[in-house]
């Protein structure tokens, strides 16, 4: 269970602290603007870590078989979460911002994966930083994040602009990370505060 809970949760608590960061401690508004090297890291490692978890979610999908938490509940509970954050992402009911719908979510995690074979079959690893940022210089790779791109620098520019898909996905992010370590073994409490629904 450790070879998919751990990166999982890892990826879960990048994404959700960027996101806290970005609404409630104007990440965006404090680095986008300060020079091209600190733009370039907010983009793409704001863009990595969104895509990082998304790739998690995808190996999860497709080893989903070898995923047995023992409790068919739990099972259930977990793949129900992921549900969730798929459809906050998603959803056309909010606003366009950060929106990206299943299919998006799924060609994102595939393009940053990287199989590694096993005896017994293939499984897969995500890219890590270094090797994201080099591929966004392929136009073919780098396509699948210009509306996430996009958003990012409209966001860093018009600080009032809403920002209610962020705070769902963080919640349901948390929700998460609560299931993956309900006995704050590797997140302390401090680190799983919910943003504030009137940011």
């Amino acid at each position: 269970m450790s070879k998919y809970r751990d990166p999982l949760l890892r990826s879960a608590i990048d994404l959700q602290s960027r996101l806290f960061n970005i609404v409630q401690a104007r990440f965006l508004q404090r680095f986008y603007h300060h020079s091209e090297s600190e733009q370039d890291y907010t983009i793409q490692n704001t863009l990595y870590v969104i895509a990082e978890f998304l790739a998690w979610v995808e190996i999860l999908r497709r080893e989903i078989q070898f995923l047995d938490l023992g409790d068919l509940e739990m099972n259930r509970r977990l793949s129900e979460l992921l549900v969730n954050i798929n459809q906050a992402f998603g959803t056309a009911k909010l606003e366009s911002t950060f929106r990206l719908f299943t299919g998006e979510q799924r060609a994102i995690g595939e393009i940053m994966l990287v199989p590694q074979s096993t005896d017994s079959s293939i499984a897969y690893e995500c890219i890590g930083y270094a090797m994201f940022v080099k591929k966004l210089s392929d136009p073919e790779f780098a396509r699948w994040f210009t509306k996430l791109k996009n958003d990012i620098a409209m966001m860093a520019n018009e600080p009032k602009v809403n920002r209610e898909r962020l705070i769902i996905i963080h919640h349901r992010l948390i929700d998460l990370i609560d299931f993956l370590d309900p006995n704050y073994v590797r997140v302390p409490p401090k680190y799983r505060t919910r943003i504030n629904q009137h940011q």
